[in-house]
């Protein structure tokens, strides 16, 4: 469900669905907050929301970003989880469909998973990186 948007209340960050309603807030101050490896709890939080998506979160960081422009979040390992994530999303989905199609051909299946595992770190990290200039998120 991509037609969640956001909006830049006095006090929180809404999430409004497509009538408007607000389905999620967060208080400005708690966007700041960060784990011990530097991850925007809020970016890794919201992205296992079923109607969060990767667009959406690049905004949210934009806004802590505005914020809070002295941050110590580490932009590109939070982005690096929530895109590995998408990936790994989207490969169990082939799974799924190659293994109703053909059965259980797990050589095929292997051959899929050493495909997106070999160079999948420096491609994620690719992504991210173009992300977090397109969206003008600074690491």
């Amino acid at each position: 469900m991509k037609s969640i948007k956001l909006f830049e209340g006095e006090n929180t960050l809404d999430f409004l669905d497509e009538k408007g309603s607000v389905i999620y807030s967060i208080r400005y101050e708690s966007l700041n907050e960060y784990d011990i490896s530097g991850t925007c709890k809020w970016i890794l939080h919201l992205r296992r929301k079923s109607w969060a998506y990767s667009e959406m979160l690049y905004m949210v960081a934009k806004i802590i970003c505005r914020l809070y422009p002295l941050n110590n979040f580490d932009w590109e390992n939070t982005f690096f989880i929530v895109e590995k994530a998408e990936i790994d999303n989207g490969v169990d989905s082939l799974r799924s469909l190659i293994e109703k199609d053909l059965g259980n051909e797990e050589d095929f299946i292997s051959k899929i998973r050493s495909a997106n595992e070999n160079n999948e770190r420096d491609e994620i990290l690719k992504i991210v990186d173009a992300n977090l200039k397109h969206y003008g998120i600074y690491k």
